[in-house]
């Protein structure tokens, strides 16, 4: 049995969109991991708390386990797929802070078990589109990632008869020096996860993926925008009144995963940080607690995906 970390199930996405009119069509970004737990008769979730901001997400998972003996699972944590070209999007550009010491932790991906770092295995794949090219690439030895100039150096090293091979399939582009990768990378952390009898915590934080930085103007957030994230009229509030850029736009999703068990407890929080406002359509279920911007249930299961809009001056 393995517990997952999916692109495909179910994840946490930052975007970061722009223009005068905004609508979900256009808005831009790379999804993050989250966990998916499979159905499992002796481990189970017995907590889920989700801490989202712009700047960092943190989820905490409280599993439990009825086996009378500990039981042996692969934990998974897949990170969005990324290109390594020289455009605005590319990895290189927004891997976000302390990431860009290792850029194949392009996120800063942490994890900790009962409070324990732990140094999961890495693994690493190329991609077009959903085509899978890592075994295609290694065989003829092109390098996977290829994000950096000394990386591209190398795809400018290789024969005559590869380049033109990969140039064919339109995954290379450019000449001599100048070759840039037409695939995208997309790093993958495993780790084996021993679950003693009762309870095991587990906790994962990184630094969301921001799209290519673009401001919105006053008249930016249309009708449309505004029923699609539950914007209240007083939103702007003092912004309203700026004739110029009000702030970057970013919506952070958090899409609903495939279960067939709920959540006995379930936590959500958006925070919002100084001088950002925020706002989102909160799912059904959820109630408010006694602080601002979070929300809880039990016995829960996330049947929709979770939208928030952050404007960030």
């Amino acid at each position: 049995m393995t517990l997952q970390f999916p692109l495909s199930a179910g994840f946490l996405a930052l975007f970061l969109a722009s223009g005068q009119a905004l609508a979900d069509d256009a808005v831009s970004g790379y999804p993050a991991g989250g966990v998916v737990f499979k159905s499992d008769k002796d481990v189970s979730v017995a907590r889920e708390d989700i801490d989202l901001s712009a700047a960092r997400v943190h989820v905490r998972y409280v599993l439990v386990s009825n086996a009378a003996a500990p039981v042996v699972k692969t934990l998974r944590f897949a990170m969005p797929k990324m290109p390594q070209d020289d455009t605005p999007d590319s990895l290189i550009e927004l891997a976000p802070g302390r990431a860009r010491d290792n850029l194949k932790n392009y996120m800063d991906f942490q994890v900790l078990v009962d409070g324990k770092p732990v140094a999961p295995k890495h693994h690493e794949f190329a991609w077009s589109g959903t085509r899978n090219l890592t075994a295609d690439l290694l065989e003829i030895g092109v390098p996977i990632f290829a994000a950096t100039r000394d990386a591209r150096e190398k795809l400018g090293q290789l024969p005559d008869k590869i380049k033109h091979q990969l140039a064919m399939q339109k995954l290379i582009s450019g000449h001599g020096d100048g070759i840039m990768p037409g695939w995208d990378y997309q790093s993958v952390y495993e780790w084996q996860q021993s679950f003693a009898p009762g309870e095991t915590g587990i906790d994962i934080t990184y630094k969301p993926i921001l799209g290519y930085p673009n401001d919105m103007g006053p008249h930016g957030l249309t009708d449309d925008f505004k029923t699609a994230y539950c914007i209240p009229p007083d939103f702007l509030g003092d912004r309203a009144q700026r004739a110029g850029m009000l702030g970057e736009v970013a919506v952070l999703g958090y899409l609903a995963r495939d279960t067939d068990r709920p959540i006995g407890e379930f936590h959500l929080k958006v925070d919002e940080g100084a001088d950002t406002l925020a706002s989102l359509c909160v799912p059904a279920g959820l109630t408010a607690t006694n602080k601002p911007m979070e929300w809880a249930a039990k016995d829960f299961t996330l049947k929709n995906d979770v939208k928030v809009l952050f404007l960030v001056p």
